[in-house]
C-alpha cells in the first residue's frame, strides 16, 4: 500500500488471483471498476486493516458503532463494535497504536490477522511482488 499515491495490490497466497488499485480504478478478477480508495479495500479485507479509520465502523451510515476500547499492554488498542440492531451481533479491532494499523479483526464470519508488517523507507523501491512466507502454525496472539 502507498497511502500517498493512495494505491496498494494485493496477492493472496496459493491463489493466482491478484487485486490492484491505483488512479481510482479497482483492478479484481471482477473486471476493473472505478470506485474511491476509500472503498476499495472491499474485495482484500486484510488491505483494509492498514487503514482503520476506513473500515465501515465507526457510526451511520453503517450499521455498527464502538461501544468499548480497551488498552492491552503498552500500545495495543481493543476495539468492540455492537450491531445498532442487535447487541450480540460485535466486530473486534485491535489496533496497534504505534502504526496505526488494525493487527487483527475478529467478526462473526471472518478473522483475519496480519502476521507481518513493513514500513519502506521513502527512498527504498516497492518490491515487484512481495513474498510472505507460508504460516507453519496459528500465529501466538501476544500483546
Amino acid at each position: 500500500m502507498d497511502e500517498q499515491e493512495r494505491s496498494w495490490t494485493f496477492d493472496r497466497q496459493g491463489s493466482s488471483h491478484r487485486a490492484h488499485y491505483s488512479k481510482g480504478h479497482l483492478h479484481s478478477e471482477d473486471g476493473s471498476f472505478e470506485v474511491s480508495f476509500e472503498r476499495s479495500g472491499n474485495v482484500a479485507p486484510p488491505v483494509r486493516l492498514l487503514t482503520p479509520e476506513l473500515l465501515p465502523l465507526w457510526g451511520s451510515p453503517a450499521s455498527y458503532s464502538p461501544m468499548l476500547v480497551q488498552r492491552i499492554k503498552t500500545h495495543w488498542l481493543l476495539f468492540t463494535f455492537e450491531h445498532e440492531l442487535d447487541p450480540a451481533q460485535r466486530v473486534t479491532l485491535v489496533v496497534d497504536e504505534r502504526d496505526g494499523i488494525a493487527h487483527r479483526s475478529y467478526s462473526q464470519s471472518h478473522t483475519t490477522v496480519l502476521t507481518e508488517v513493513r514500513v519502506l523507507d521513502n527512498e527504498e523501491p516497492a518490491p515487484a511482488q512481495p513474498k510472505f512466507s507460508r504460516l507453519q502454525e496459528w500465529p501466538k496472539l501476544e500483546y
